[in-house]
């Protein structure tokens, strides 16, 4: 027990909360940098509050790790970039400790449409598969200002400018709260519409005289 509260110690980064501690550590791991040198580099407004010190960190460790994770040919298609981007979102929105333990305690309503005595006296058979899904899967939601923050740092995913368009229809039938799940079917169904172009692009180009 010991050994482990040893360890909790070692990773926690105050006043961050524990999943943007964790974002910051796999932010360093990818770009080469240790923690403590990143915490150095970083250097926040004057006179920031717990809150905006955390989430400016987080937004900066995040920026360093995207540009290095975007140049791999094939991280749209990388489960394990699908989660590191996700929670930096979750991170983003929920940085310091505080804020963390107020989501924590807060209930959100993850699907949308109806009336609420549609929705009491509704069947898990009515719901589609991804909605069943959802249901069952107990991880974090994403809001709308997480994703416009963190998202356009990758160009092949959203573009500033249509950002929340494109948030607005991925949490249409979520309640304006983007589930892991359909986050992750979004960027697997674009790395496939992008390969499909890029072989389609390949192959025109060696076919023409």
């Amino acid at each position: 027990m010991a050994a482990a509260t040893d360890a909790s110690s070692h990773f926690a980064i105050p006043p961050l909360s524990p999943t943007a501690a964790s974002v910051v550590h796999r932010c360093a791991r990818i770009t080469g940098v240790p923690v403590e040198q990143l915490l150095r580099r970083f250097e926040p407004e004057k006179g920031n509050q717990p809150l905006g010190y955390a989430r400016s960190l987080v937004e900066y460790c995040s920026y360093i790790a995207l540009r290095v994770e975007t140049r791999r040919h094939d991280h749209l298609g990388d489960c394990e970039f699908h989660s590191l981007t996700y929670d930096m979102m979750l991170a983003w929105e929920a940085p310091d400790e505080e804020t963390d333990a107020k989501l924590q305690t807060t209930p959100i309503n993850i699907l949308h449409g109806g009336n609420d005595e549609e929705e009491d006296g509704g069947s898990m058979f009515c719901l589609s598969p991804t909605q069943m899904a959802i249901q069952v899967d107990g991880r974090r939601t994403v809001g709308p200002d997480a994703f416009a923050k963190i998202i356009p740092a990758c160009p092949a995913m959203a573009h500033a400018i249509t950002v929340r368009n494109l948030f607005d229809a991925l949490t249409n039938s979520t309640g304006g709260r983007l589930h892991f799940l359909i986050y992750h079917k979004y960027l697997k169904s674009l790395d496939k519409v992008l390969g499909s172009a890029k072989a389609y692009i390949k192959w025109t180009q060696s076919s023409s005289p």
